[in-house]
């Protein structure tokens, strides 16, 4: 993505991250807003990645870890 960073703090949440040799390290995730001005249409991670456009409400229904669910559930 490409746009604007907002240095401000907006949240954080707790993730169980899986490493290459399926070991288990838990992370805490930073979150900042961005305000998205465009999209690549190439980067790195595009065949690890799906890409869709949705509202953080129905974000939440799409995502495993009940804190980032939290997280998205606050921003709508």
């Amino acid at each position: 993505m490409i746009g604007k960073v907002k240095r401000k703090l907006y949240d954080h949440f707790r993730h169980a991250k899986v490493l290459d040799d399926r070991r288990e390290v838990e992370v805490v995730v930073a979150v900042h807003m961005l305000k998205v001005q465009r999209r690549k249409k190439q980067f790195p991670e595009m065949a690890e990645r799906h890409v869709a456009w949705m509202r953080p409400a129905e974000a939440a229904n799409c995502v495993r870890e009940p804190d980032l669910k939290q997280l998205l559930l606050s921003v709508s």
